[in-house]
């Protein structure tokens, strides 16, 4: 079992990831944008590569996104039906109950 402060320790660091990918997508959504009507210089263009970059980021992230929509969607899937089963169980034990057991 994993300490609770190294359990603390990873969970911040997935936070800090996901808002450092948040933060490259945005911008590289917003450098495109920004760049579309620039004045190429040819073959080499700096600029053109730094859109090719982005747009590959976007692209790889999209395909990330999309393996984590449909786990969502299974997860919501399994758990609203784990939920409709738990309908049926009853809560009630016999302690619950006061039922007094004798022999």
């Amino acid at each position: 079992m994993l300490h609770p402060s190294a359990n603390k320790s990873k969970r911040t660091a997935a936070g800090i990831m996901g808002l450092m990918m948040l933060f490259f997508v945005l911008f590289s959504a917003l450098f495109i944008v920004v760049e579309a009507d620039h004045e190429c210089t040819g073959e080499d263009c700096p600029i053109c590569l730094c859109i090719e970059q982005c747009e590959e980021l976007m692209r790889q992230t999209g395909t990330g996104i999309k393996v984590m929509a449909m786990a969502v969607i299974i997860s919501l899937g399994v758990l609203s039906a784990v939920c409709q089963c738990t309908d049926r169980v009853p809560l009630g034990t016999l302690v619950t109950e006061k039922v007094r057991l004798n022999n």
